[in-house]
């Protein structure tokens, strides 16, 4: 059929999404001399174009959101009005949300790299500023305010540029439609104390909220959400943020600083503005030695999303489309003539498994079943699709597959107007995929268990896995808590309990290995008996017969005995199994049995341990004479006086350095590595 034509420029290829206040729809632009363009219009649903303060509210956002020009905030092209229907033509981005992006990045057992992280979000904070400080053409500040800064509004293009998106419910001080006294916009998790107690904000607000996804883009691990909205709200208020190292070790003390000033609840002890925030993180960035780009982010989006780019490129952008849907909207507009697949392209809905978000945001927004179509069901998704729809109200929605489309209906504009008729077609919907998709409920996961070094036999739940490490292991029950075990010849064997996130569909546990150390005896035996056996160090251990503590193969043992009247004996053992050593002491003159008696009585004293303390730059694993005892940062470790072996090791930079290290009585000993 042919495309429906809208302001004779504007050219419907498919809807994208459907909320309770408004649609999105890919569109075509087309133009003189065969011009075309691919844009993003968003419209009011019709019942509300003839509500004026509606309409007003509307028309304030579209001119907050097209005064805006910069490189890391979405571009708005033009505000119209057919057939008596108001819409905004937008730039299409090709790209994907952060919150798709880590899970992306989850699924295929990868981290986000430290450096990218921190490059999005000095992106969007540029963007952010940008916003914060635009002012009219008098010069007068607009006061601009984004109010709903999280992972879903914040888009990564295939080319590495973030952008922020939806200033959909922004306040600009200037706006003819003021925002009710105790009225709470944008997502929950993602508010600052000031917003979630109903307290007047500024432009810190976005600072916080933004300071919350760098968080949690970095340590993979949520902030402040909580099992319902109440729950949530109180943690922001209580605003209790431990370090992110506390989470991830490996992050340098010097980003916790960064991103718990910009966490602070007082406003007034954040950055001062969101261009000093990013200063901050490029310093740190410069400091780390981080090689960080917007081209080096897009070839990791690149990377990650291979297969999902190769697909949209493939996807129809002719006038000419008839693709069914399983759910159609009957509709007399031309608007409502098209049809698409919810947020997906024609081969998209086969791309990958979606998680759960996905089908709150083809319901529509806020978690809220909507009016939109469905996309056809992949067979692979029925298990992760029913648990969706069932516990639908609780889950964070977050961005389509394909574009920004349905962050720009996330707005609680959407529940407060729609919630009625979506609870409604939610209920239909539920009955639907339970028919289509006959579930069992139970959300599967990925389970993929690397170790160090690799070849190990992994156990999950007592069964062992069909491959050594790196070993997939599909399909878990995401809701319960796994026992993996990890075992190698030489090794330790070592055993770690496994919990998938909420929504999470692949995780990632790393194991690093130690060698096993067996353990050996290594007894000293003298002619005379009684002579005392002292450590490289003089420190008495014992008289012979003496018996050595806690020593295995490898070790390398150093010591001498000595007994007045005779001389002294040095021995350096290097064990392979049980061991006795007969030694005969040589008696000598008196005279020199005097002299050297004196001098011996007195190193009889016991003495005093020394402390040796260890700091890494970023951190690493110590392990002392062959043996683990623990990774930094780490408290200073009293050890008898002596030498040590010390090896510090990182796997995931691919560092490590082992030192020789001398402990004399009551010394403090520092090793320092900056990696």
């Amino acid at each position: 059929m042919s495309a429906p034509i809208i302001a004779n420029k504007y050219a419907l290829l498919k809807k994208l999404a459907s909320g309770g206040m408004a649609e999105v729809f890919l569109a075509k632009q087309i133009g003189l001399d065969g011009f075309e363009k691919l844009v993003v219009l968003k419209r009011i649903l019709p019942h509300l174009s003839e509500d004026e303060e509606f309409v007003r509210m509307f028309l304030d956002e579209a001119r907050t959101a097209a005064d805006l020009r910069h490189p890391n905030v979405v571009n708005v092209f033009e505000v119209g009005e057919d057939e008596g229907t108001y819409f905004i033509a937008m730039e299409f981005l090709a790209g994907k949300d952060i919150r798709r992006t880590q899970r992306r990045a989850e699924r295929i057992g990868q981290d986000v790299p430290l450096q990218h992280a921190l490059q999005i979000i000095i992106d969007t904070a540029n963007g952010l500023h940008y916003a914060h400080q635009k002012a009219d053409l008098r010069g007068n500040p607009l006061g601009i305010v984004h109010r709903d800064v999280s992972p879903q509004n914040i888009i990564v293009t295939y080319d590495g540029t973030a952008k922020i998106v939806d200033f959909g419910i922004a306040k600009a001080a200037s706006s003819t439609n003021h925002t009710a006294s105790g009225v709470l916009k944008g997502k929950y998790a993602y508010m600052s104390p000031e917003q979630a107690a109903a307290h007047p904000i500024d432009h810190r607000t976005d600072l916080f909220a933004l300071g919350v996804v760098a968080y949690e883009l970095v340590t993979m691990r949520r902030l402040f959400k909580r099992e319902n909205e109440v729950g949530t709200l109180n943690a922001i208020i209580e605003c209790k943020v431990p370090p992110p190292s506390d989470w991830a070790p490996h992050l340098p003390r010097e980003l916790d600083e960064i991103l718990l000033k910009a966490l602070s609840p007082r406003p007034e002890r954040r950055f001062d503005t969101c261009q000093d925030f990013a200063f901050a993180l490029e310093e740190f960035l410069s400091e780390q030695r981080l090689v960080h780009s917007q081209a080096r982010v897009g070839q990791f989006m690149q990377k990650i999303f291979r297969d999902v780019i190769a697909e949209e490129k493939e996807a129809d952008y002719s006038l000419e489309d008839s693709i069914p849907s399983i759910l159609k909207t009957p509709s007399v507009s031309k608007w409502g003539s098209v049809t698409g697949k919810g947020p997906s392209f024609a081969k998209a809905a086969h791309s990958s498994v979606p998680n759960s978000d996905d089908v709150t945001e083809r319901m529509g927004a806020e978690g809220v079943p909507g009016m939109g179509t469905l996309a056809e069901v992949d067979p692979q998704a029925k298990t992760a699709l029913t648990r969706s729809v069932v516990n639908q109200t609780t889950t964070m929605p977050s961005a389509p597959d394909v574009t920004h489309m349905d962050t720009l209906l996330n707005s609680p504009r959407a529940k407060r107007v729609g919630s009625s008729i979506g609870i409604l077609v939610g209920g239909i919907l539920v009955g639907l995929l339970a028919f289509f998709l006959q579930g069992d409920g139970i959300q599967k996961g990925d389970l993929l268990v690397k170790s160090s070094p690799e070849g190990a036999t992994v156990y999950v739940n007592g069964k062992e896995a069909s491959q050594p490490s790196p070993a997939l292991v599909r399909d878990l029950d995401t809701a319960v808590i796994h026992e993996v075990t990890v075992s190698m010849p030489g090794f330790n064997t070592e055993s770690r309990q496994v919990k998938f996130a909420e929504d999470q569909q692949r995780k990632t546990l790393q194991v690093q290995m130690s060698a096993e150390k067996k353990p050996v005896q290594l007894t000293v035996k003298s002619t005379p008996t009684g002579a005392l056996v002292r450590d490289s160090a003089g420190t008495v251990l014992g008289k012979t017969p003496h018996r050595f503590e806690t020593v295995f193969v490898g070790d390398d043992v150093s010591f001498y005995v000595e007994k007045p009247g005779h001389k002294k004996i040095t021995r350096k053992v290097t064990l392979d199994k049980d061991t006795v050593l007969n030694l005969t002491l040589e008696t000598i003159a008196a005279a020199a049995d005097t002299e050297s008696t004196a001098p011996t009585k007195k190193t009889v004293v016991k003495k005093k341990k020394g402390r040796l303390k260890v700091k890494v730059k970023t951190w690493a694993y110590i392990y002392l004479n062959g043996r683990k005892v623990g990774e930094t940062p780490i408290q200073p470790m009293p050890l008898a006086p002596g030498s040590y072996t010390v090896k510090l090791e990182n796997p995931q930079l691919g560092k490590s350095v082992v030192k020789k290290i001398q402990i004399k009585s009551g010394q403090d000993l520092m090793i320092r590595e900056n990696w």
